[in-house]
């Protein structure tokens, strides 16, 4: 059995105190992954200048420090936990604006004129790896930079059009994920580059 590869002798600190492992992101083979998607609504409202949007892992801690708004963005919020909440950014940092939903692949399924808020869904897919995250790990900068991601055992890895990797924890792949299509005739994935497999 082949494991996910991690960069030797690097860790990183989770808000709990806790040494993890880091992934060694250019030892991720997705060419034979399946494709997934996100099927869970997701509320989504525009932040107002200067609100705290503050974000917790599944565990209830808080990720690092909150983020203040310039106005704007989008902040999305976990109907499942709606004390998870955070606002998108691309590998360069940059936040995902209300305005641009959109354009970056989310459809407003509901309007709620009370608050100004939608419910949207993600039409984006995905490249999933699944089976091969068997320890918890940690994936540098993956909400920009310094904002690391911690996930348990049993995660699912995601490639975004970007070519930017992050993780699905088990429980929110189960209830919010769905795989939509399996490469025809590909042999599974086992997740890693022959030239990067362990022997």
């Amino acid at each position: 059995k082949y494991i996910v590869m991690i960069l030797k002798d690097e860790f990183e600190i989770s808000p709990e105190g806790i040494k993890y492992p880091v992934l060694d992101i250019q030892a991720l083979d997705f060419t034979s992954a399946p494709w997934g998607q996100k099927i869970s609504e997701t509320r989504v409202r525009c932040a107002i200048p200067g609100e705290a949007v503050y974000t917790y892992n599944s565990k209830g801690k808080l990720e690092g420090e909150p983020y203040l708004c310039e106005g704007g963005e989008a902040i999305f919020q976990n109907l499942h936990d709606l004390k998870d909440q955070y606002v998108p950014a691309n590998a360069e940092g940059q936040r995902l604006k209300f305005s641009e939903l959109e354009r970056h692949g989310f459809a407003t399924v509901s309007r709620h004129e009370h608050d100004g808020s939608i419910r949207v869904v993600n039409t984006q897919k995905y490249k999933i790896l699944t089976d091969i995250v068997d320890q918890p790990l940690c994936i540098r900068n993956v909400r920009g930079l310094g904002k690391h991601q911690f996930l348990p055992a049993g995660s699912a890895l995601k490639l975004g059009k970007s070519g930017r990797v992050s993780g699905v924890e088990p429980t929110a792949f189960e209830k919010t994920w769905a795989i939509i299509k399996k490469p025809d005739g590909a042999k599974p994935a086992s997740g890693l580059r022959k030239s990067r497999r362990p022997k």
